[in-house]
């Protein structure tokens, strides 16, 4: 073998093995990956972000609707649909939605469906009784948007309620557009709003708020009062019911503790016995510790007996807690809530749109 022969053979063995990759390089590179895998996870969030898609999809579906019932509506319409109804945008085959397992309404209030095979007409048949089809310039919608989860277990629907006026409702679920239920000019913290006339939605949670706790006006919040009377100052503290919360951006309460002292909101008010009402919070809580809970108590002779109570969830982001109560055939009359109470648990929580429904 000539001397240029060998030069050529050593050079190709040579650009073999620069061109293949060791194993030890190859678990380099996978490890290197897996770590950037894990960061742009926990960066990005993925469930967050199809959460806020799902959102938007719900902004805009409720805005299309809210738009076509108001062309409908300047076209000369004026069949809007039955008055103490909430028409809601799951099908059933019951008319009354009585297989869904939706929330209890208040007397004289009721629930339409419209069967899998009709819910999304837009000629009055559909889940909104509307016929849009019936516009002289034609109607914007072909097809009546739903919610994309659309399903009881999660809240996750759309309600459409009227009155010589409408309103619709959703519930949101990112932390990027919850916060849009607190400003949409409604009454409930739980639903976005949107529509002609923000009180109907309003008159079917309930005809009595005994409890209002809103946050955003300076006459709104809760009596201050502690616990055993063993919160020390500096403590324990409440600020003023127009503190900002500079975590969300919104008014809220703030309580804050750093012993071991259970201390509390507390708003004293009136019940009827043998009767449903409905209460709900928001808050944003970062504790140390899990008993941290919204409390409901019956006064009974001089002593306290528990309604309910539910945890509340220690993550340092928004939330929205409803509860559904009945208050027994043999109560005081009297009772309060804890809105929150904390026990054993130190750390801070915002509190805001503290409410209590008669059902």
């Amino acid at each position: 073998m000539t001397l240029k022969q060998q030069l050529k053979k050593f050079l190709k063995g040579n650009s073999r093995r620069d061109a293949s990759f060791t194993l030890i390089e190859l678990v380099i590179v996978i490890g290197i990956l897996a770590i950037l895998a894990v960061v742009v996870i926990i960066v990005l969030n993925p469930s967050e972000l199809l959460r806020q898609a799902r959102d938007s999809n719900r902004l805009s579906d409720l805005q299309t609707i809210n738009s076509a019932i108001a062309q409908y509506q300047a076209d000369g319409g004026t069949s809007l649909g039955q008055t103490n109804k909430v028409y809601v945008s799951i099908p059933s085959s019951q008319g009354n939605c009585s297989d869904l397992g939706l929330p209890t309404l208040p007397d004289n209030w009721f629930y339409s469906c419209s069967d899998s095979g009709n819910y999304r007409k837009v000629d009055s048949n559909g889940w909104i009784p509307v016929n849009l089809t019936s516009i002289s310039f034609g109607s914007s919608l072909d097809i009546l948007p739903i919610d994309p989860i659309n399903a009881t277990s999660s809240g996750n629907y759309y309600t459409y309620v009227t009155g010589g006026s409408w309103e619709l409702t959703t519930s949101l679920e990112s932390e990027k557009y919850f916060k849009n239920t607190l400003k949409d000019g409604g009454y409930d913290a739980s639903r976005l709003e949107l529509g002609s006339n923000l009180t109907l939605w309003n008159q079917a949670l309930g005809t009595e708020i005994i409890v209002n706790g809103d946050m955003e006006s300076a006459s709104g919040g809760l009596t201050n009062n502690w616990g055993n009377g063993g919160c020390a100052t500096g403590i324990c503290t409440a600020s003023d019911a127009e503190s900002e919360n500079v975590i969300n951006g919104l008014r809220s309460q703030k309580l804050y503790r750093e012993s071991v002292n259970h201390s509390y909101f507390r708003q004293g008010f009136s019940v009827v016995c043998n009767t449903n009402y409905r209460a709900s919070m928001v808050y944003q809580l970062n504790a140390n510790g899990s008993n941290v809970f919204l409390g409901v108590y019956d006064i009974s002779g001089g002593g306290q007996g528990q309604l309910f109570s539910q945890n509340l969830i220690s993550d340092n982001k928004l939330h929205h807690l409803i509860i559904y109560f009945t208050v027994p055939s043999n109560c005081a009359g009297t009772a309060y809530t804890d809105a929150p109470r904390m026990e054993g648990s130190t750390g801070t929580v915002y509190i805001d749109e503290v409410s209590i429904r008669r059902r």
